[in-house]
């Protein structure tokens, strides 16, 4: 059924399954939900709301970098062009992880590469890959003003999700052993005297986690704020890219007539997203040593 049918995958795919359990963290965040403990197990290990609490928040910030892997899985499939046979492509992925990373990075680092590539119909018709990936044929269906606004959108919020991707190691301490930990409640600026301070961020919403290079020559702890309001934001908008992806093409096979399709307007994503963490974004603070290669 499968091999004969691989497009129910456009039918099925649950995309909302993040911004779903999203929801339900920060509903349970806003609602100061205090901490239930089903059968009294963990009271024997100290269980609190405020570690309660930051779990949620945790796995928030997690659920993000989730999703964010998901939709580059999603666009690296599709990027061979042949959308029927995407659900097979994606079951093979893991076989491409480390070109993955590449294009990643060179995503984060403004490479317009990928969005540029033509996409040629036997019509004779060509679309660049960043409005194929949007719309299919389709795109024709909404203003031009509306479409090149769209387009340049999008690209904007792939980037940005790209630039949180490339960074791995972050990623990786929560994805591998959750080697992250809450060490700073605030970080301070004081003047020499120290009787007056001049600047305290809020670092209550943190974690810090280690980060090695390659020569082992030094060591990076890297403290890095984050926002369940940013988090729930990101999510919004990756679940509305995935909408536009999977949504064209589910009716291209399965419904006869084409639903609306979505178009963004013209925001400044970067800033709301900027404008939705009010703490710090990242400390970073390097350890130059010989002791541990030695020990190595």
């Amino acid at each position: 059924m499968i091999v004969d049918k691989p497009e129910i995958f456009f039918k099925e795919f649950p995309y909302k399954y993040w911004l779903y359990k999203a929801e339900m963290i920060k509903s349970l965040l806003d609602n100061n939900e205090k901490f239930q403990d089903s059968n009294g197990t963990l009271e024997i290990f100290d269980g609190s709301l405020k570690e309660y609490q930051q779990m949620l928040k945790y796995e928030l910030h997690f659920t993000y970098y989730h999703q964010a892997e998901a939709l580059f899985e999603l666009i690296f499939a599709l990027e061979k062009l042949d959308d029927k046979y995407t659900w097979l492509i994606l079951s093979e992925s893991y076989r491409h992880q480390e070109k993955y990373t590449e294009k990643i990075n060179e995503i984060a680092e403004g490479s317009n590469k990928l969005f540029d590539k033509e996409v040629k119909f036997k019509s004779g018709k060509s679309l660049s890959f960043i409005e194929w990936l949007l719309y299919d044929e389709y795109g024709e269906q909404i203003s031009s003003k509306d479409l090149e606004t769209s387009l340049k959108k999008a690209k904007e919020i792939i980037q940005i999700i790209a630039e949180d991707l490339a960074d791995k190691a972050q990623y990786n301490a929560f994805k591998h052993g959750m080697r992250v930990l809450p060490l700073w409640k605030y970080f301070s600026i004081e003047t020499k005297d120290k009787e007056k301070k001049k600047v305290k961020f809020d670092l209550e919403n943190s974690f810090t986690f280690l980060s090695f290079p390659k020569d082992r020559s030094k060591i990076d702890e890297v403290t890095i704020g984050y926002s369940p309001d940013q988090d729930l934001l990101k999510i919004n908008l990756i679940t509305l890219l995935m909408k536009g992806i999977i949504g064209v093409r589910k009716d291209k096979y399965f419904n006869k007539e084409k639903g609306q399709l979505f178009h963004f307007v013209d925001v400044d994503f970067k800033k709301k997203i900027q404008k939705a963490n009010i703490g710090i974004h990242r400390l970073v603070h390097t350890t130059h040593f010989d002791n541990y290669n030695k020990s190595k």
